[in-house]
Protein backbone atom coordinates (compact mmCIF):
# COMPACT_ATOMS: atom_id res chain seq x y z
CA UNK A 1 0.00 0.00 0.00
CA UNK A 2 1.27 3.48 -0.75
CA UNK A 3 0.81 6.40 1.85
CA UNK A 4 0.39 9.78 0.27
CA UNK A 5 3.39 10.93 0.96
CA UNK A 6 4.28 8.14 -1.48
CA UNK A 7 6.33 6.04 0.98
CA UNK A 8 5.46 2.25 1.08
CA UNK A 9 3.68 0.23 3.79
CA UNK A 10 2.84 -3.50 4.70
CA UNK A 11 -0.57 -4.30 5.16
CA UNK A 12 -1.50 -7.22 6.76
CA UNK A 13 -4.95 -7.98 6.43
CA UNK A 14 -7.24 -10.71 7.97
CA UNK A 15 -10.66 -12.86 7.10
CA UNK A 16 -11.90 -10.17 9.73
CA UNK A 17 -10.40 -6.93 9.21
CA UNK A 18 -13.47 -4.77 7.69
CA UNK A 19 -11.10 -2.00 6.67
CA UNK A 20 -8.84 -4.41 4.15
CA UNK A 21 -10.98 -4.73 0.95
CA UNK A 22 -10.91 -0.51 0.86
CA UNK A 23 -7.16 0.14 2.39
CA UNK A 24 -5.83 -2.64 -0.13
CA UNK A 25 -7.21 -2.11 -3.10
CA UNK A 26 -7.26 0.68 -4.88
CA UNK A 27 -10.30 3.29 -4.46
CA UNK A 28 -10.84 6.40 -2.84
CA UNK A 29 -11.25 5.05 0.81
CA UNK A 30 -10.28 8.03 3.10
CA UNK A 31 -8.38 9.35 0.41
CA UNK A 32 -8.56 12.88 1.89
CA UNK A 33 -8.17 12.10 5.31
CA UNK A 34 -5.45 10.14 4.89
CA UNK A 35 -3.94 13.23 2.99
CA UNK A 36 -5.04 15.36 5.65
CA UNK A 37 -3.55 13.21 8.45
CA UNK A 38 0.06 11.97 6.61
CA UNK A 39 0.55 16.48 6.28
CA UNK A 40 -0.71 16.95 9.69
CA UNK A 41 1.80 14.06 11.20
CA UNK A 42 5.00 15.64 9.54
CA UNK A 43 4.48 18.49 11.77
CA UNK A 44 3.76 16.00 14.81
CA UNK A 45 6.26 14.83 17.90
CA UNK A 46 3.28 12.42 18.73
CA UNK A 47 0.47 11.11 16.86
CA UNK A 48 -1.68 9.21 18.79
CA UNK A 49 -4.24 6.83 17.16
CA UNK A 50 -7.21 6.11 19.03
CA UNK A 51 -9.77 3.34 18.03
CA UNK A 52 -6.39 2.44 15.98
CA UNK A 53 -8.75 -0.75 14.77
CA UNK A 54 -5.91 -2.75 12.23
CA UNK A 55 -3.68 0.39 12.23
CA UNK A 56 -3.78 2.24 8.91
CA UNK A 57 -3.34 5.76 10.46
CA UNK A 58 -0.72 4.32 12.55
CA UNK A 59 0.80 3.14 9.87
CA UNK A 60 0.80 6.16 7.49
CA UNK A 61 2.19 8.47 10.37
CA UNK A 62 5.10 5.99 11.24
CA UNK A 63 6.06 6.19 7.45
CA UNK A 64 5.27 9.44 6.27
CA UNK A 65 6.17 11.42 9.62
CA UNK A 66 9.24 11.16 12.11
CA UNK A 67 6.74 11.35 15.03
CA UNK A 68 6.18 8.66 17.77
CA UNK A 69 3.16 7.07 17.50
CA UNK A 70 0.74 5.60 20.26
CA UNK A 71 -2.02 2.78 18.70
CA UNK A 72 -4.76 2.19 20.90
CA UNK A 73 -7.52 -0.43 20.16
CA UNK A 74 -9.94 -1.89 22.79
CA UNK A 75 -11.19 -4.99 20.17
CA UNK A 76 -9.76 -7.97 21.16
CA UNK A 77 -11.01 -9.54 18.17
CA UNK A 78 -8.29 -7.02 16.30
CA UNK A 79 -6.35 -6.18 18.16
CA UNK A 80 -3.70 -8.89 17.12
CA UNK A 81 -3.85 -7.95 13.53
CA UNK A 82 -2.89 -4.22 14.50
CA UNK A 83 0.13 -5.55 16.22
CA UNK A 84 1.06 -7.48 13.58
CA UNK A 85 1.09 -4.34 11.31
CA UNK A 86 2.81 -2.19 13.52
CA UNK A 87 5.62 -4.81 13.77
CA UNK A 88 5.75 -5.48 9.96
CA UNK A 89 6.61 -1.22 9.86
CA UNK A 90 7.71 0.08 12.61
CA UNK A 91 11.55 -0.90 12.12
CA UNK A 92 12.43 2.28 14.39
CA UNK A 93 10.81 1.16 18.07
CA UNK A 94 8.61 4.67 17.68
Amino acid sequence: MTTPAGNTITYMARPNDAVAPHAIWPSEWERTSLDVFSQLACSARLVLDIGAYSGVYSMVALADSQADVIAVEPNPDILPNLRENLELNDESGR
